[in-house]
């Protein structure tokens, strides 16, 4: 090895002396510590020759003035996020020697942003605390130099009383443990620790529901179709869904809203249809593509739908149904009693009375039916086609007295 610098010398070096790599022994221009067995020098690689046919190595190495060259014995740390404005998360027990090149001197006890130079060295890349005060750099085969990056930097500690792995700072139970942190109002407070929870309340009630059908009899608004009626024998006063034997017919027109009466805003939920044998049952068959959608309600926010449904739209035989409207809102719906409502509702082939009179030979046309209060007055008229329908007809009036007019007789009926 020569020496430059002034020096002419040559030394002997064997190839531990330097780094091996991907199968070559690579020469960096990099500060060495070199010790010639009685005085220790500073050098750095300049260039490397190959001597045949003994493969001997060349090495020619300039001594180096490397002022400010400097060791230190360092502790890794970690910060949150990676970010030195942080706090200290954890404090490793090893220790590390570096060597750094700088007229400043590191402070103890203080953290600093270190990482490796060119080629790799003993840190890589991190914060580490300053252990011990500078001293002469350390004389190994081979010498990093390591980088001053940044610092000195806070050295707070992250603090988690409750010991759920959350510090304090971003906890939003500081004092319960409560490792997912759930909010599920969306407060800043954790479920843990949060004493009202502000959650939405998507209500449907009978008193917003307007329904109209083939029923003239029957009141608009669904909650004085059958007062206080809460299940149980089906009720006398029903909505009309009619077909014909094509399968056409005529609809249950329905107006109703819903209102968010939570303290938290909603999210989108959808509002089905079922045609069901049972009250406040959806186990039935559910409307063809009736599926309407609520968009978010802040509190107290109502949203209007105006629909309709028909035969075609259940396809179910005939009989006494419950058309239920469903409110179908997510997990965090404060209160599920409140998202549906029942309309009682008849399914009939209209024409079909018309076919059953004719079977029993009665020949009779549309005729017009009209039922008077006791005192004179009319209260409903119908246009009808047989006897069968003017008895269901009675049969849905309320309790009275009235006086019915069809055309050939008038009588008298008690409910």
């Amino acid at each position: 090895m020569k020496v430059g610098g002034g020096i002419s010398r040559v030394y002997n070096i064997s190839k531990s002396d330097f780094r091996y790599s991907n199968g070559k022994h690579v020469y960096d221009t990099q500060q060495l510590n070199f010790y010639d067995g009685a005085n220790r020098v500073d050098v750095e690689v300049r260039s490397v020759g190959i001597r045949r046919p003994k493969i001997r190595e060349n090495k020619t190495i300039n001594l180096c003035v490397l002022d400010n060259f400097k060791g230190y014995t360092v502790r890794s740390i970690d910060y949150k996020n990676d970010n030195p404005n942080s706090c200290i998360t954890n404090n490793t027990s090893s220790t590390k020697f570096i060597n750094i090149i700088s007229t400043a001197n590191l402070i103890t006890n203080r953290v600093y942003a270190l990482e490796d130079g060119t080629f790799e060295g003993p840190i890589g890349k991190g914060f580490y605390r300053i252990l011990s005060s500078p001293s002469a750099p350390r004389a190994d085969a081979w010498t990093s130099v390591s980088v001053i990056k940044g610092g000195p930097y806070s050295e707070d500690l992250c603090i988690d009383l409750d010991r759920d792995g959350v510090i304090d700072d971003n906890d939003n139970c500081p004092r319960t443990y409560n490792p997912n942190q759930k909010d599920s109002d969306g407060d800043g407070i954790g479920d843990a620790c949060d004493t009202i929870i502000n959650k939405y309340d998507l209500s449907l009630v009978e008193s917003k529901v307007i329904v109209s059908s083939t029923c003239t009899s029957c009141p608009s608004q669904l909650n004085l179709l059958n007062p206080r009626f809460a299940g149980g024998t089906f009720p006398v006063k029903r909505h009309f869904i009619d077909f014909t034997q094509s399968g056409t017919g005529s609809s249950v027109n329905i107006i109703f809203t819903i209102e968010n009466v939570g303290n938290a805003p909603s999210e989108l939920v959808n509002v089905n249809f079922y045609l069901s044998k049972n009250y406040n049952s959806t186990q039935g068959l559910k409307a063809n593509k009736k599926t309407e959608t609520i968009p978010v309600l802040q509190e107290n926010q109502t949203y209007v739908i105006n629909t309709s449904v028909d035969y075609s739209d259940f396809r179910g035989a005939e009989g006494q149904y419950y058309i239920v409207i469903d409110v179908e809102p997510g997990s965090d719906d404060s209160n599920r009693t409140n998202n549906f409502v029942n309309i009682p509702t008849v399914v009939r082939c209209f024409p079909c009375f018309k076919q059953i009179s004719l079977l029993k030979n009665n020949p009779n046309k549309p005729y017009l039916m009209k039922i008077y209060t006791i005192s004179g007055e009319v209260k409903e008229s119908h246009q009808i086609n047989s006897i069968e329908e003017e008895k269901e007809i009675i049969n849905q009036l309320s309790k009275g007295f009235y006086i019915i007019n069809n055309g050939k007789k008038t009588y008298k009926v008690v409910k």
